[in-house]
């Protein structure tokens, strides 16, 4: 299996420093506050990667047995049960009170996977930056590829298990929509019931009113018109005397207080007659009126049977979309926790289906018993002076990946040999570089060293 070792330090366009200069840029940073130390030393953490066949990204393996990821899974409830005793029941006012007495949207509880040896944050930003081996001592590899590669189908098979409550969460939605389908289909069916009994009740009123009015209208207009006939007689003296009298106006021979007395004479006549017919009218209005308001009492029975079948399709309607939104929210959480799992595959500019990669960490224990632990580092380039003043050392470079600490924890506890006294000569290089591109640094190794 082929190892590649990760630079301790990069410049600008992360290319590795030569090893000599990377080791002096992460002693620089590490002693910026003039501290001296009693021991350097330079570890190297060994990382398995796995190429995963179906995606092309790497799970990455911590090979010193010092990580696990942990993983939660929401454990869903027994939906299917639910459902089957919903479908069995025989109201749709049953169904609504059981549907609703259902707490969709919780979980059942909580599972907790430990994948050992899995690293849960990326690290490709340390791995990408490729360098020639420095003089590393390696932590012991305690966690071997046969361990790696069962933890990786444990990883598989917990995505396989969340695509498949992903997929039943959208089945029982599917479900739900059809039960509740089948009892709205009931409702619409007692609509169709009440709409047939009114129309049969409201056809039967308007077919006697229809039978009451061929038989009353030509009685009504025999009754009025014998009663205009009554008084024909008297209307024709009224018009006559009236013809004359207007006459009579036209020639000045009578006055128009005359000619008005006749016309309100007319005029009472004819309310007389109006009140004669409209009194004669009465008792058929009232027979038409009567079943015109059974007509309306009808017709207000059926809508409000109606509203109310149509309140209680909306009440099933509104229940089922308020439990589809819950269970549509466990999708969301099941979605995450894939896309959670799935995240683990980190893409690389490998190609290889496994390799090692060793990340360099710098462990410093100083004069006053502290330690300090430097991960992979970032060179800021040739110093810039301001007013003939040096750049500060603990500006000469940054972290790459500001989200290890765990790992530089670990290693603060753990005491290594010193391994850098031994490479001074690099070391000493790499110092004088620095102090030509500008950073004030000791040039002499032993400086560094309480003795």
């Amino acid at each position: 299996m082929k190892t590649v070792y990760s630079a301790l330090a990069v410049d600008s366009n992360n290319s590795a420093l030569s090893p000599e200069r990377q080791l002096a840029v992460v002693v620089a940073k590490a002693l910026s506050k003039k501290v001296r130390v009693t021991s350097m030393s330079l570890v190297g953490w060994p990382l398995l990667l796995l190429r995963v066949e179906e995606t092309g990204a790497y799970l990455i393996f911590d090979e010193s047995g010092t990580i696990e990821t942990s993983i939660n899974r929401g454990i869903l409830q027994n939906y299917s049960l639910f459902l089957d005793k919903l479908s069995q029941l025989g109201s749709p006012e049953e169904f609504l009170g059981s549907m609703t007495s259902i707490s969709w949207g919780e979980l059942r509880g909580k599972e907790n996977f430990r994948l050992k040896g899995l690293v849960e944050k990326d690290l490709t930003p340390l791995i990408k930056n490729v360098s020639l081996s420095l003089n590393l001592i390696p932590l012991d590899r305690r966690f071997t590829e046969e361990r790696a590669s069962l933890e990786m189908e444990e990883w598989k098979k917990i995505q396989q298990t969340v695509s498949a409550e992903i997929a039943r969460i959208d089945e029982y939605v599917r479900r739900l929509v059809t039960i509740s389908e089948m009892f709205i289909g009931k409702l619409a069916e007692e609509r169709q019931r009440i709409e047939a009994k009114y129309r049969y009740e409201i056809d039967g009123e308007r077919q006697k009113l229809e039978d009451l009015l061929k038989a009353k209208k030509p009685q009504a207009y025999e009754e009025v018109k014998k009663k205009l006939m009554e008084y024909a007689p008297k209307l024709a003296e009224i018009y006559g005397i009236l013809s004359k009298t207007q006459l009579d106006a036209e020639a000045g021979l009578v006055s128009e207080k005359q000619i008005r007395a006749f016309v309100e004479s007319k005029n009472r006549v004819i309310r007389e007659i109006d009140t004669q017919i409209n009194s004669l009218l009465e008792s058929y209005r009232a027979e038409v009126r009567s079943y015109m308001e059974r007509i309306r009492r009808l017709e207000e029975a059926e809508k409000r049977e109606l509203e109310k079948v149509d309140e209680r399709i909306q009440a099933l309607r509104d229940g089922v979309e308020r439990i589809r939104t819950e269970l549509l929210s466990l999708k969301q959480s099941k979605e995450a926790e894939l896309d959670q799992l799935a995240s683990l595959g980190r893409r690389t500019i490998f190609a290889d289906e496994k390799l090692e990669v060793i990340i360099p960490f710098l462990v410093v224990k100083d004069e006053y018993g502290m330690t300090q632990v430097l991960s992979p580092q970032r060179y800021s380039g040739r110093a810039r002076s301001l007013f003939g003043f040096g750049t500060k050392l603990e500006n000469i470079s940054v972290s790459i990946h500001e989200d290890i600490s765990d790992m530089e924890a670990r290693l603060s506890v753990v005491n290594f040999p010193d391994n850098v006294r031994i490479v001074r000569g690099d070391l000493e290089k790499g110092l004088e570089w620095l102090e030509s591109e500008g950073w004030k640094v000791r040039r002499i190794v032993e400086e560094y060293y309480i003795s």
